[in-house]
């Protein structure tokens, strides 16, 4: 049964091993309880919401570097993990579906929290890209965390979750998010004001990863050069890509860091416009500083900045 809500259970144990830590749990002592992150950007926010409660253990499901879970098939190691995990935090909007249905088929009745539940505006997938990749039934874009707003609003999802998760550790808990949040929410004022300033605010991005932090900026994406993450368009559909970003004036062409580079340049120069990466934030480092997503997000701003506003 797939839940529509959170669901908690009413207390954990207290006594829990030291640690917010990525490692895998089949390095550490079985004792006490594990709470499994499904997403890397889910696993960075919870992290920060639990900073100092030491009494909880956050371990990442899937690889650093992989990267949105295109297509993921779950491994015998990812059913390890799952099995030992005591509770689930997921992306939600059908990003990570494959690991909550092989949590509830190990746990029923577990606590799941999903981060982006009751999250209002989600944005549809564009006519031509909605499909099954992201869960069955999936509608909406879930790359609410690559925008700082959408990211802000997550966080206090998870802040409100680990409460009634941990009662314990509530304080703790509710100051970290309230700060992470606040943090989040100056963030993207800053991007929309500065946005707001720019001479040129269209865009051609790599795929959907961004519509979200577009709308909440006041960019307009005029073209995506893969509508499914993975595979390149082809040669007409490269033409009509170029053709839309004459047209609209784009201002650039930004590509991520997860994908080869090779196309979003030769669309750029065949516009006759910028090119640049944004990073959404899906992947990074093993052991990221505290507000490694803060300042990955201040480059994208400065980056827009540089690139739009002609200092490039």
């Amino acid at each position: 049964m797939r839940p529509t809500a959170l669901c908690f259970v009413a207390a954990l144990a207290s006594a829990l091993v030291a640690g917010c830590s990525h490692r895998r749990a089949a390095r550490a002592p079985r004792t006490g309880r594990t709470v499994l992150c499904a997403t890397y950007p889910v696993w960075l926010f919870a992290r920060g919401v639990a900073r100092g409660r030491n009494a909880l253990r956050l371990e990442r499901l899937l690889p650093a570097q992989l990267g949105c879970p295109h297509d993921y098939v779950v491994t015998p190691d990812d059913m390890r993990r799952l099995e030992r995990a005591d509770a689930l935090i997921l992306n939600g909007v059908g990003l990570d579906d494959f690991a909550r249905d092989a949590f509830e088929r190990a746990h029923p009745g577990r606590p799941v929290l999903v981060a982006t539940e009751g999250l209002r505006d989600k944005i549809p997938y564009r006519e031509s890209s909605e499909d099954t990749r992201h869960g069955e039934g999936a509608e909406c874009n879930p790359h609410l965390f690559a925008s700082p707003r959408q990211a802000s609003r997550m966080v206090s999802a998870i802040a409100s979750g680990l409460v009634r998760l941990d009662p314990d550790g509530g304080r703790t808990y509710e100051d970290n998010g309230r700060r992470l949040s606040a943090a989040l929410t100056r963030l993207a004022d800053d991007i929309q004001a500065t946005v707001a300033r720019l001479p040129n605010r269209a865009i051609v991005t790599q795929h959907d990863a961004f519509d979200y932090l577009a709308r909440d900026a006041g960019l307009t994406i005029v073209a995506v050069i893969a509508v499914h993450p993975g595979e390149d368009p082809s040669a007409s559909e490269v033409l009509k890509i170029v053709a839309s970003a004459r047209a609209s004036r784009a201002g650039a062409v930004f590509t991520e860091p997860q994908y080869p580079p090779a196309l979003g340049r030769t669309i750029a120069r065949e516009a006759g416009i910028a090119y640049a990466t944004l990073d959404p934030v899906a992947t990074g480092p093993e052991d990221p500083a505290p507000d490694y997503y803060e300042r990955t997000m201040r480059g994208n701003l400065d980056a827009l900045a540089r690139v739009l506003g002609g200092r490039q």
